[in-house]
């Protein structure tokens, strides 16, 4: 298909899913992507055709993807469309990247959490700038990432800067990550994201009672995704991965303490990740089968003068997903 009818369709697609405040029309719209992608006035403009139709194609086009996404994504594709090309070449960029969907292997989710510490850090640093300098601006913070923390750059051949130094984005992304990215922290992340997944793939919903209970074709969708995620050298079965009812036998949960020390195994041994002595101990803790065992690990510890506000930053995190009772008994 000719370039020019291609846009036509795109635009004709990104308009369809804008609401009514919009003051663009279908021309103006296409005016703007021609603009944008014509390789004469922008040395990129190739790249860019290709960036906007992979998005049209994956999303736009796409009929399992809801409209409240298409919406979303066509009323950023319109942010400040009439501005420099090489800035909306990175909200582009930026729109394929967050809309990439579920992760199927650790190093991904790792590298997922890793885009949002720099999200994190862009966001609070780039909002006394005009818009259109946000753009650049936010795009400097991952081209730098990525040359040290292996994360995506977004649009590495950007022309403009914003107003910090490559000195400056680098140091406030080393506190980001000192702070952010380490073991016990990626750990409750990795959780997070994984109940997350496994409610879009098989309606995870946390423990059930014993009245209810997972569907076959739920579980199987669980012990799927963790596999592909935990990439065992045999796959584990439903038996390793879930939690049954005592009562009825039915398919309940996910074993989550096994997970959790699964993950921690991968960690530690694939992914240099480390521990001091004080979070060690916290891991015990953490990794205990039960409430009632972690209650007994920690009368045990406090018997002989254990203190567990001694890290506090590993203790932020060792918190986020200890049972509600343990967690309001530290304090």
């Amino acid at each position: 298909m000719p370039v020019e009818n291609n846009l036509a369709n795109i635009a004709s697609r990104i308009f369809q899913y804008l609401d009514n405040s919009t003051q663009q029309t279908t021309e103006q719209l296409l005016n703007e992507l021609t603009r944008h992608t014509d390789v004469t006035s922008y040395s990129m403009g190739q790249e860019l055709l290709l960036a906007i139709q992979a998005l049209d194609e994956a999303f736009l086009q796409n009929p399992e993807v809801s409209n409240d996404t298409k919406t979303l994504i066509a009323t950023k594709l319109m942010e400040e469309i009439e501005t420099c090309t090489p800035g909306f070449h990175n909200r582009v960029q930026k729109l394929l990247m967050t809309q990439s969907g579920i992760a199927n292997n650790l190093s991904d989710m790792l590298k997922a959490i890793r885009h949002d510490i720099v999200e994190r850090v862009a966001m609070n640093n780039i909002h006394h700038t005009s818009f259109d300098s946000q753009v650049h601006a936010h795009n400097d913070f991952y081209t730098v990432a990525s040359k040290k923390y292996n994360t995506t750059a977004i649009n590495a051949e950007d022309p403009y800067r914003g107003r910090l130094s490559t000195e400056q984005v680098e140091r406030k992304l080393d506190t980001a990550f000192k702070a952010n990215y380490d073991l016990l922290g990626c750990l409750t992340q990795l959780e997070d994201r994984l109940r997350s997944d496994l409610n879009t793939l098989g309606e995870y919903r946390g423990e059930l009672d014993g009245q209810d209970a997972y569907t076959h074709d739920s579980y199987n969708a669980f012990v799927e995704h963790l596999n592909k995620i935990l990439e065992p050298p045999t796959p584990y079965t439903a038996l390793d991965v879930l939690t049954l009812s005592d009562e009825t036998g039915a398919i309940t949960d996910i074993h989550w303490p096994w997970v959790r020390k699964k993950l921690y195994e991968r960690l530690i041994e694939e992914h240099d990740f480390s521990l001091n002595p004080h979070a060690r101990d916290l891991m015990q803790c953490f990794l205990q089968d039960s409430m009632a065992d972690m209650y007994a690990w920690l009368h045990a510890q406090e018997s002989s003068g254990f203190d567990y506000t001694e890290s506090f930053e590993a203790l932020h995190h060792f918190k986020l997903h200890l049972p509600k009772k343990l967690y309001l008994g530290l304090h």
